[in-house]
């Protein structure tokens, strides 16, 4: 992610922007990481498979909603599932319950610390990670990465296993 220009909060959440819109981080604008055809896979059937149990349970899950995060940033996550009422404006104001980033090639550790940091400040309560490459799962806090063999909210008896995720045979890692 590189900064481009300096703007202020009000100044971006007025901004059209041409294409996807960057994050705002620290009073800049911030680009997002390019994605990959595995990538866009991994998100759409964990979006698929969220919005089938979501729903259902009072849940509502959106794909790359803007939302705010602690310090006057805004993020735009990969999945969000929301409890209770559905966000509305142009941004979420409210945390989400879950958030699910997919990693891409780009992605780099301390970005990723960032951003779990960012969310957990503004009070999501559950994290999770995809790995396209490795085809594993993660949960996440600002100080753990710790690798689940599903990904799981029990209060809400949600559960997301590899193999609904990932498709079967070799990974791209493992064809290099």
């Amino acid at each position: 992610m590189s900064a481009e220009a300096q703007i202020s909060l009000r100044d971006y959440l007025e901004t059209e922007f041409e294409g996807p819109a960057p994050e705002y981080v620290d009073g800049e604008l911030a680009e997002r990481s390019m994605t990959s055809l595995e990538h866009s896979r991994v998100q759409s059937k964990i979006h698929l498979l969220l919005g089938k149990m979501a729903e259902p349970r009072g849940l509502h899950c959106y794909v790359e909603v803007p939302m705010r995060v602690a310090g006057d940033g805004v993020r735009v996550p990969d999945i969000a599932v929301f409890e209770g009422s559905e966000p509305s404006g142009r941004i979420a104001e409210q945390p989400p319950l879950l958030i699910v980033e997919v990693l891409s090639p780009w992605d780099t550790w301390s970005g990723l610390r960032r951003r779990v940091h960012a969310y957990e400040g503004s009070g999501v309560a559950h994290i999770w990670l995809a790995d396209p490459d490795s085809r594993e799962l993660y949960k996440a806090t600002d100080v753990e990465l710790r690798r689940v063999s599903a990904l799981e909210l029990p209060d809400f008896d949600l559960r997301v296993a590899p193999e609904e995720v990932f498709p079967q045979g070799p990974g791209p890692a493992q064809l290099d």
